[in-house]
């Protein structure tokens, strides 16, 4: 049940982060929609990308703040990296404007892959009585 809870709660201040910037950029006047499709997209790549890559930083036994914050930001770069391209050919959009939508989506990737962290703590030993009292 803690994974779940983990697994809904990681990407909300990502998403949260999305929908501010969307407001302050003037991208989109509606910042809610903005925070539920983010939410809606980190929770398709944590389905598809971020459970292999959980599996795989556990295999490695990675468990620094990094490594979580790379594995995220590899978790929702790879889904964009093909809609950038799309929107390339298909839309004619710049390569300036495929990279920083590749970029935003890697970074909040990444602050999933931190919100995952701090919510698990792989870090600490599971059997650690010092981990039920915060220290």
């Amino acid at each position: 049940m803690r994974e779940v809870v983990r697994f809904l709660l990681a990407p909300v201040p990502a998403a949260i982060v999305a929908g501010c910037v969307s407001a302050a950029t003037g991208a989109f006047p509606r910042p809610l929609s903005i925070i539920v499709l983010m939410c809606l997209l980190l929770y398709a790549a944590q389905l598809i990308f971020g459970i292999p890559i959980r599996l795989l930083l556990t295999r490695c036994r990675r468990v620094s703040t990094a490594s979580y914050a790379a594995g995220g930001f590899a978790m929702a770069a790879i889904p964009t990296a093909p809609y950038v391209l799309w929107a390339m050919e298909r839309q004619g959009y710049p390569l300036s404007f495929a990279a920083t939508v590749f970029w935003l989506m890697g970074c909040y990737g990444a602050l999933a892959g931190l919100g995952y962290w701090l919510l698990a703590r792989p870090d600490r030993p599971a059997g650690n009585p010092r981990r039920a009292a915060g220290f």
